[in-house]
């Protein structure tokens, strides 16, 4: 069985369903790269909604941020290309924005987190164009 990360948890207004059966975690996190000390999207797996859903997973057994990430519908978190990076004066929330910092004017960036991002979750050696004109990041 696979489990997949609630993307209206991360929303401004946050997850209003209460039959859930998404995690409410920081995708970022999941796979180490958020580096946002007090993240609002949480960084902890063992909260009470996390541990219900997660508990069907493993049984009552014990379990631990690599054993998440083995149930992880793999690519299913894509995040959003941040619409304020692409203006002129830029995104004011730099590392606390949850969203993709790619610069869809020019050619795909090579060095920023966000494409470092795509490369670890796809397990891409490097990046190419093309995985921008994939997913619309160009």
């Amino acid at each position: 069985m696979q489990v997949s990360i609630c993307e209206e948890h991360t929303a401004s207004e946050g997850c209003t369903n209460e039959q859930c059966d998404s995690l409410h975690i920081c995708p970022y996190y999941i796979y180490d790269l958020c580096e946002v000390p007090k993240c609002e999207a949480g960084h902890d797996i063992h909260t009470d909604h996390n541990h219900f859903i997660l508990n069907k997973q493993f049984l009552g057994r014990n379990y631990n941020l690599p054993d998440v990430k083995k149930l992880l519908e793999p690519g299913k978190f894509v995040p959003d290309v941040c619409e304020e990076y692409n203006l002129r004066s830029g995104c004011d929330r730099r590392h606390e924005c949850l969203k993709m910092h790619l610069d869809v004017l020019k050619e795909c960036p090579v060095e920023t987190e966000d494409v470092r991002y795509l490369r670890k979750l796809f397990k891409l050696d490097t990046v190419v164009p093309d995985v921008c004109e994939d997913y619309n990041l160009r």
